[in-house]
């Protein structure tokens, strides 16, 4: 894959969309892009459209709480070319970050269908709110039970409740050294 021509031509569907462009993986073989999370619709389209490139589905997509940010990482190949990419980019967090702040990021699933259960766990983990995706469109549900879950688990602001549904929560909150003797579960 030439990158500098795919850098064009990402440049030319989302101008301003591709921050930085590197090797990446132990050869440095593949290509990881940074790209402005309010282009990455724009971008993934173009990625899956442009025949010279044809990045057609996701192997994984995750996302992390680094620095007062959510990164957003996506691993997509060709399955025509077995070419790989990784792209990534970042939202930053409301002041105070909030356990229950939502963050939203346009849903990429309109080019990537595959990617559509990772957006709902990862939306629901960590408090984001994916614009265009509708779950219902792939025969999904959400798995959030209603009035259950409080907060965003994964988020490094979450307080851990001491119950939930009514049922005591077992883990210890606060770190400390077992006693002596004391097996820890």
């Amino acid at each position: 894959m030439e990158t500098n021509e795919l850098i064009q031509k990402l440049e030319d569907a989302a101008p301003g969309g591709v921050l930085e462009a590197r090797p990446f993986g132990r050869d440095g073989a593949e290509l990881s892009l940074w790209v402005e999370m309010g282009a990455i619709l724009k971008i993934a389209h173009a990625l899956k459209s442009d025949p010279a490139f044809s990045f057609d589905y996701v192997e994984n997509f995750a996302v992390m709480e680094m620095e007062a940010a959510l990164v957003f990482t996506y691993w997509i190949r060709s399955s025509s070319t077995g070419l790989p990419l990784m792209i990534r980019g970042s939202v930053e967090l409301p002041r105070g970050n909030k356990a229950d702040d939502l963050i939203e990021v346009a849903s990429v699933s309109s080019a990537w269908p595959s990617v559509v259960p990772q957006e709902m766990e990862l939306g629901e983990l960590f408090g984001i709110k994916f614009i265009g995706l509708d779950p219902r469109a792939h025969g999904l549900v959400s798995s959030r039970l209603a009035g259950t879950a409080v907060g965003f688990p994964l988020r490094k602001g979450f307080v851990f409740p001491t119950e939930i549904n009514g049922q005591p929560h077992m883990r210890r909150l606060t770190p400390s050294a077992p006693a002596a003797g004391e097996v820890l579960p």
